[in-house]
């Protein structure tokens, strides 16, 4: 199976977030009528912003400058892996591209030029950045997935 021996190592916070990401969007496709539409989107972007700052948090913290590779890294996978999928599945179900979560490219892709300079502050801390994981593309290792391969 080519999937199984693709894996990124990452952050238990990205797993987490990707896990608690995808299932949301699952979940509130299931019960989406029009006039929820903004709020989903709305919802959506509100926790990929969460996820920017507690990455942000990670880079301002002193505590952290060693494992700045590794947060970008994080980064990256949501940047270029998950935040995609999210945007395919909502234009899929709604047959439209949401500029809302399109826009959440460019907050992703200042903090990865940036490096997370000044971005950092009190509280936040890094979650638990510095623990490692394996994911597969797609799918956490720790997940299930159901016969129709979506992870549960």
């Amino acid at each position: 199976n080519r999937s199984s021996d693709l894996k990124v190592d990452l952050s238990r916070t990205t797993i987490s977030f990707c896990k608690v990401a995808h299932s949301f969007v699952r979940d509130v496709l299931r019960l989406y009528i029009p006039e929820l539409y903004g709020v989903f989107i709305e919802s959506t972007s509100g926790l990929f912003q969460e996820q920017i700052i507690i990455i942000q948090d990670a880079m301002g913290e002193d505590q952290y400058l060693q494992e700045h590779p590794f947060i970008l890294k994080n980064a990256t996978f949501l940047l270029e892996t998950m935040l995609p999928i999210v945007e395919e599945t909502v234009q899929n179900a709604f047959g439209r591209a949401s500029p809302e979560l399109h826009d959440l490219h460019a907050e992703l892709e200042y903090l990865m030029e940036s490096g997370g300079d000044g971005a950092g502050g009190a509280g936040g801390g890094g979650g638990g950045m510095d623990d490692d994981s394996d994911i597969a593309l797609g799918a956490a290792s720790d997940s299930q997935t159901d016969s129709d391969g979506e992870v549960v």
